[in-house]
């Protein structure tokens, strides 16, 4: 940990004598904290929106801001946030400007698609301002990453009961029969968010309970059976794996070529095993599989597959007649083909053209910049997610993600560097 504060001071420009520890958390921080991760982060707000349509997940983002104000005024540290996250905040910013200017002046404010695009993406800049401060002024980081940990496992639950026992829930959440969702409602979603908090979850579990952690996510994620989740959770494991091992005083000894080749072994091993496992776990499944889960599968060969790669190639023929900035935020979710192009870096150039694209690049250069392993995780994480989703910028779920990402090395490096019993609880 003393690796990632002398990290976290040389990104936030803070001088080396600067103490992690001088801010001074927030009840009502901590309050809100709790409220991001388990309400937002739980997407149960979403199901709160679906119940009871009057109470949108908007008016809890303004009651947010409008507690901004009040923190910066008892509490000066709301500067020291935004200071230390200013290269993150700016960018944000830029984007935010950048789409509000195009829906102001390319003509498309007026249909209903394109509105509830940019007023989500304004949502989502919302959640991200006040969870960096939520997050660094709570009490105890670590008891918020084990709420996280709580809402993850119970929503791979909900997920596992939702697929074999649909009518055991009071009402069907996914959007997708046959596919389990949860409280995400969308079973993409549902993989996207199960996966991604797995780094944070693990880094640091023992063996036993790493593994339990693994397994308990793998099955939330296989259920959706959105493969692009799939390929995501097996990012995730294998990013948490390679974050605890000391490269830095690794060694080419015996033992470690031992250990390397046992590696490769095992895994060329799990490959050849997988086709029979695959054939016999689709077997047992099949009494709880409609014809679109055993038609995902099949992976890459299915009309879904087709469909998404013709959706992309659409972007890309979109980006080629307006390449400089792009069709305009919302352009995706309401053209002639009815689905957005599931792809980022897609939608960018189709939206933002290559401005926008610029800007994802040096978003990504930022957040790498980040203390490791943190940084490192929540780029290639995006990186690998970004293929098959078109929303991670939309909404407060992915902002509360983002903003745990980039708070977690000063907290739990503040966490480790303090020695008084006052100071770990402020920790």
């Amino acid at each position: 940990m003393e690796a990632v504060a002398k990290s976290y001071r040389t990104f936030s420009g803070r001088p080396s004598g600067y103490s992690t520890s001088a801010r001074h958390p927030s009840l009502l921080a901590t309050a809100m904290s709790y409220l991001l991760i388990l309400y937002i982060y739980s997407s149960f707000a979403w199901i709160v929106m679906a119940v009871y349509p009057a109470i949108k997940v908007a008016y809890l983002l303004y009651l947010l801001l409008a507690t901004l104000p009040f923190l910066a005024a008892v509490n000066r540290s709301v500067i020291d946030v935004f200071y230390d996250h200013l290269p993150f905040l700016l960018l944000i910013a830029l984007y935010f400007a950048y789409v509000s200017i195009q829906y102001v002046l390319f003509g498309m404010a007026t249909i209903p698609s394109v509105r509830d695009d940019y007023f989500v993406k304004g949502q989502f800049v919302a959640t991200i301002l006040f969870s960096l401060v939520a997050f660094e002024l709570s009490f105890n980081f670590r008891h918020l990453l084990i709420a996280l940990y709580a809402v993850v496992i119970f929503s791979c639950a909900v997920n596992l009961v939702e697929f074999f026992d649909p009518l055991a829930l009071p009402m069907q959440f996914t959007t997708v029969p046959g596919r389990a969702a949860g409280f995400y409602l969308n079973p993409n979603i549902s993989a996207l968010f199960i996966a991604s908090a797995v780094p944070l979850l693990c880094w640091r579990a023992g063996g036993t309970s790493r593994l339990l952690c693994y397994a308990v996510t793998g099955i939330g994620t296989f259920l959706t059976f959105s493969r692009g989740g799939w390929a995501l959770w097996f990012v995730a494991v294998a990013i948490t794996e390679l974050a605890r091992v000391d490269w830095r005083n690794f060694q080419l000894t015996t033992k470690s070529v031992i250990g390397i080749s046992a590696g490769l072994i095992c895994a060329i091993a799990l490959i050849v095993a997988f086709g029979p496992a695959f054939s016999f776990l689709v077997q047992e499944l099949a009494p709880n599989l409609d014809s679109n889960t055993a038609t995902r599968l099949e992976l890459l060969n299915t009309e879904t597959t087709l469909d998404r790669l013709e959706l992309a190639r659409q972007g890309l023929i979109a980006f080629t007649s307006a390449p400089i900035f792009g069709h305009g935020v919302g352009y995706t979710v309401q053209w002639e083909f009815g689905l957005s192009v599931h792809n980022m870096f897609v939608l960018m150039l189709a939206e933002q053209g290559i401005i926008g694209l610029i800007w994802l690049i040096v978003l990504i250069a930022v957040w790498w910049r980040y203390p490791r392993p943190f940084g490192w995780w929540l780029a290639i994480l995006f990186c690998a997610a970004a293929p098959t989703t078109h929303n991670y910028f939309d909404g407060a779920l992915p902002a509360v993600l983002i903003a745990l990402y980039l708070v977690a090395p000063h907290r739990l490096s503040a966490a480790a560097s303090v020695t008084t019993p006052s100071a770990d609880r402020r920790a």
